[in-house]
């Protein structure tokens, strides 16, 4: 049996004690209902983990062996230190060796047209503009033997 004795002081304008005791006095546990017990635990856990299975899935799809596959998401936010109004920006990525990207991947983009706005001394221009791009690397040592 297990027993704590505690005791709380209130501080402040009204000081008080307080004392207590708890106690287990449960009583033990028979073989079969700890069984029970655990088996629902084991269930719910089982659920608990079906559920958020389904909610993250099973089907990742993995590049070959010995190639890594680099996802970017990204978002050109703002351009500042421009003279002129009605800003775009067109970007271009350009793959360093060994580096490679699916056939459809666009390898450049243009942003929407975008007046500029006084922001203290500077005129800033904000896009918002999100983009994608997945790219593949594989070694020289790789690329040699296939």
């Amino acid at each position: 049996m297990l027993v704590l004795l505690c005791r709380i002081v209130t501080e402040g304008e009204k000081r008080e004690v307080w004392r207590f005791t708890l106690e287990n006095v449960s009583t033990v546990m028979k073989p079969e209902e700890r069984d029970r017990e655990q088996n629902m635990y084991k269930d719910l856990y089982g659920r608990h983990k079906e559920y958020l299975n389904s909610l993250v899935g099973q089907d990742f799809e993995m590049p070959p062996a010995g190639i890594l596959r680099y996802l970017l998401h990204g978002e050109i936010v703002s351009a500042k230190g421009y003279e002129y109004d009605n800003l775009y920006i067109n970007f271009f990525m350009e793959l360093p060796n060994n580096w490679s990207s699916l056939p459809f991947q666009p390898l450049s983009g243009v942003t929407q047209t975008c007046r500029t706005k006084s922001l203290g001394k500077e005129n800033v221009a904000f896009f918002g503009y999100p983009f994608s791009f997945e790219a593949f690397y594989m070694s020289e040592k790789e690329s040699e033997g296939q």
